[in-house]
């Protein structure tokens, strides 16, 4: 049940604020993407997703190796949420049914994305166009967000990081049905 739509959307006046991801392991003294960045650090740890991805340079997940655990998938999510005011819940359980948590490669080899040669992939199921669609809008009323992040310009469509930042966006701008699971995943959030 992957991403299916290829359209862009516009921006608010002014665009969302960025929201600092405060505490320990915020990114400050010691390591971290930048402020306000979750801290991540790579574990070995790792609940059933596929192909995570590695850390940069301070911890920060980037597209090679190594794992990242769910509690930092999480907290990532919180995060990119927070960024463009998202519900976190909802951000999570789209990520939960779209790929269980998955930080990489997790094609949807059997929907009509599929068998019109466009797979939707990753932690959101995006396909690509929409995901080329979305991410530039995105990065444009946040670039500090994907900065923070460590992502270059609007990001790779299969970084999952650039995934949740482009889904908050996606969601909070109208797209949200791009995602066939945006309303169970609300309902789950709000318990209805």
């Amino acid at each position: 049940m992957g991403c299916c739509c290829s359209s862009a959307g516009s921006t608010p006046p002014g665009g969302p604020t960025q929201v600092a991801f405060g505490g320990p392991g915020d990114g400050g003294a010691g390591g971290g993407a930048g402020p306000g960045v979750p801290d991540f650090k790579p574990s070995h740890k790792h609940s059933g997703t596929r192909d995570a991805v590695a850390g940069a340079s301070g911890g920060a997940p980037s597209a090679s190796g190594a794992k990242a655990s769910h509690a930092e998938v999480i907290k990532f999510i919180d995060w990119a949420a927070a960024q463009y005011h998202a519900d976190p819940k909802v951000l999570e359980n789209i990520a939960k049914y779209e790929s269980n948590f998955a930080t990489g490669h997790d094609p949807n080899t059997t929907d009509i994305n599929a068998q019109r040669g466009t797979p939707s992939d990753g932690m959101f199921q995006f396909i690509e166009p929409t995901f080329n669609g979305y991410a530039p809008d995105a990065q444009k009323a946040n670039p500090q967000a994907f900065k923070a992040a460590g992502i270059q310009g609007h990001g790779q469509w299969m970084d999952w990081r650039a995934q949740a930042l482009t889904t908050a966006w996606a969601i909070t701008h109208g797209h949200e049905q791009a995602w066939a699971t945006y309303h169970k995943a609300t309902e789950a959030a709000h318990g209805w």
